[in-house]
């Protein structure tokens, strides 16, 4: 059986080659890494996978581009000394080599694992984050000038000081059109941009790259996946934690998942081997999903590593709210809150308790739905997460961090409109006319709580549309229903729909009582014969 990099992962197997590049200085960095035995590992085990050692990597990335241009690699993996290395350099050189830089994964070797365990532990988990790092680099989906953002390089060696002007390269998002519905009133992306780099322009989402600070909050605000994100996207983030779990993939149990971001702070001394770090651009970016998931892939639990200072804009907030949500919903099924552990202590190993409670009861969710935004794909994990420990059919969970939601309708308020199902990104409320009824359906499974329903609701002050924060089971599992069902007035004359009755009575309420012309052409006769009557 060949190493499973990326779990189930085949697609683009034969065209994504991953050069692995190792600095040398790794043998004897710390407590050193066992290089001979890494190389001896990827040997044999993927025919697509190339391992290389560079006597200096970090500080003098010289002849890159040769090794990558001889192996045919597509995609490239940096295992280094420490997190500073010759980033307009190494970026020169994989562009020369005809490999796109923004999918460039980097592995701090030296700081996750030399420095903090033994060697015989140390070169265990290299080899389990080299192989995360593999197939998050094979699920690499490419990016474009738009992604592309420009800035100046603030630490430079003397050759890159020689070139004008000195720069780097860093991903930022850009948007899918086809996904899309910004021109039907979705602005979920730019509310949730603690930058103000996102806009909507004449129906459009622009990014002004200038603002954007590459958190990634943008791709799991938007429910309709239209927000790529290379580098960072829920599948290249999936592939990378199904790798750091898989037991066929390194020889380090328990395993833990360890959430953490660019200005945490790990532990620079020794902790357990079994806390596997996946960095995330912004933990802001992590909706409660992706804090479940992985207890369903075998971790043993998920911890959460924020900045010590708190990451910007109130976003710290919202990371401590999800963390809160996974933990009660998890106490609510009676499983142990430290499942799901902020600033965990590194240096025990990943579970306990509550570990033993949830082992043998939990079962895989299915590929491409772990990681996924989409309010279908979160439903299914919360829905994993329940019927693991069966908490009965009354739970019913209202939290201010929950990533779905109920929309109430109160059907005798309702006049049938239909605004809410027009402006509904996701497809939770839908709109439909026909056999002479108006009906609104409704699908919790679909419902991110976004509220962009009620503004537009010309009855909600009567109460017509009511938006929860909730987790109920029992909604989600009966799925979608039929919330308002009215009978449509028709045309006396053509026996075109006219509107839905209750419609009719709420105009009619509002029109003055001294014009009973205009109130009987309003309710007999649709837009087109209105004109032919000397009407509207």
């Amino acid at each position: 059986m060949s190493m499973p990099l990326s779990g189930e992962e085949t697609r683009g197997k034969a065209k994504n080659r991953v050069a692995v590049l190792l600095c040398a200085g790794l043998s004897h960095s710390g407590a050193g890494l066992d290089i001979p035995e890494i190389l001896r590992w990827f040997e044999g085990k993927d025919s697509e996978v190339s391992v290389h050692v560079l006597p200096d990597l970090c500080q003098r990335p010289e002849g890159l581009s040769r090794i990558l241009q001889g192996g045919r690699a597509t995609r490239v993996v940096l295992g280094l000394c420490g997190g500073r290395y010759e980033v307009g350099e190494v970026q020169a050189q994989v562009r020369r080599a005809g490999v796109d830089p923004l999918g460039l994964e980097v592995v701090d070797l030296g700081r996750l694992c030399v420095r903090a365990h033994p060697m015989g532990e140390a070169t265990e988990k290299a080899k389990i984050l080299l192989a995360a790092a593999v197939a998050k680099a094979r699920v690499f989906p490419g990016s474009g000038p738009a992604n592309a953002k420009p800035y100046l390089l603030s630490q430079l060696s003397r050759r890159s000081f020689l070139r004008f002007p000195p720069l780097g390269y860093q991903a930022v998002p850009s948007v899918l059109e086809e996904r899309c519905v910004a021109e039907a009133g979705c602005s979920l992306c730019a509310l949730s941009c603690p930058f103000d780099a996102l806009a909507i322009v004449d129906g459009t989402v622009k990014l002004e790259k200038s603002r954007c600070a590459s958190c990634g909050v943008c791709v799991t605000a938007c429910p309709r996946e239209a927000i790529l994100f290379p580098g960072h996207t829920p599948g290249q983030v999936e592939a990378q934690v199904r790798t750091l779990l898989d037991p066929a993939v390194g020889d380090i149990q328990p395993r833990g998942i360890l959430f953490t971001c660019p200005h945490a702070r790990l532990p620079e001394g020794s902790w357990h081997p079994g806390w596997m770090p996946v960095l995330l651009p912004s933990l802001a970016m992590a909706p409660p999903t992706w804090f479940l998931a992985p207890l369903f892939m075998g971790a043993a639990a998920v911890g959460i590593l924020p900045c010590p200072g708190g990451c910007p804009d109130g976003q710290n907030e919202v990371v401590l709210g999800r963390v809160n949500f996974c933990q009660d919903l998890l106490e609510r099924v009676g499983a142990s809150a430290e499942l799901v552990q902020l600033n965990p202590l590194l240096t025990r190993p990943p579970g306990g308790e509550g570990e033993l409670l949830w082992r043998g009861k939990r079962g895989d969710v299915a590929e491409g739905l772990a990681f996924s935004p989409a309010p279908g794909a979160m439903a299914a994990v919360l829905l994993r997460v329940l019927d693991s420990l069966s908490p009965g059919e009354a739970l019913e969970l209202e939290h201010p961090f929950s990533p779905l939601g109920v929309a109430e309708i109160q059907e005798e308020v309702c006049t049938g409109c239909g605004m809410c199902g027009r402006v509904c990104p996701t497809g939770a409320l839908v709109f439909e006319e026909g056999e002479g009824h108006a009906l609104l359906r409704f699908d919790p499974n679909l419902c991110t709580a976004c509220g962009l329903c009620l503004p537009v609701c010309p009855e909600r002050e009567r109460g017509a549309i009511r938006v929860r924060r909730v987790l109920v089971p029992r909604r989600l599992k009966e799925g979608e229903g039929v919330v308002y069902r009215e009978a449509v007035a028709r045309c006396v004359a053509c026996g075109a729909p006219i509107a839905p009755h209750k419609m009719l009575a709420r105009v009619m309420a509002l029109l003055p009582e001294e014009d009973p012309g205009l109130r009987n052409v309003l309710t007999r006769y649709c837009t087109s014969c209105r004109s032919f009557r000397g009407g509207l």
